[in-house]
């Protein structure tokens, strides 16, 4: 039963929510900075890649309270450590694409939105859920 819920607890949080802000992101960035869309969706991918990646395996940092075996506790770990990999990635991605950018839009705050937002998720969620 609780390795079930400990599942559904890690893949509404890797699974979710940091493939949403991805996702957002990138359509904002497009829309506003005009860059290739070939180039943003490469970022993408590997955005929502590293949590679904590094958040299965390190839900198995909960497993060894359960009963299962003790190698789940270091694996699990691990990829629990690189969690905020992608949360680093977010601000590069956003900075990187505004600096790419074929055209000046004229709404400046959905880029300063843009590059807000990828820059708090990476201290609140990356940093601060790390410690």
């Amino acid at each position: 039963d609780k390795m079930y819920w400990w599942w559904t607890v890690h893949l509404w949080v890797a699974g979710v929510w940091e493939l949403l802000l991805g996702a957002i992101l990138a359509f904002v960035l497009l829309k506003v900075t005009g860059v290739d869309r070939a180039v943003l969706e490469k970022w993408l991918y590997i955005i929502i890649a590293m949590p679904l990646l590094t958040g299965i395996i390190g839900t198995g940092h909960h497993y060894f309270w359960i009963g299962t075996p003790a190698y789940w506790q270091w694996w699990g770990s691990v990829f629990s450590a690189m969690e905020p990999i992608p949360f680093f990635m977010l601000p590069v991605f956003a900075f990187n694409m505004v600096h790419k950018r074929r055209r000046t839009h004229p709404n400046k705050a959905a880029t300063l939105w843009a590059l807000g937002t990828a820059v708090l998720a990476f201290l609140g969620a990356g940093v601060w859920g790390f410690l």
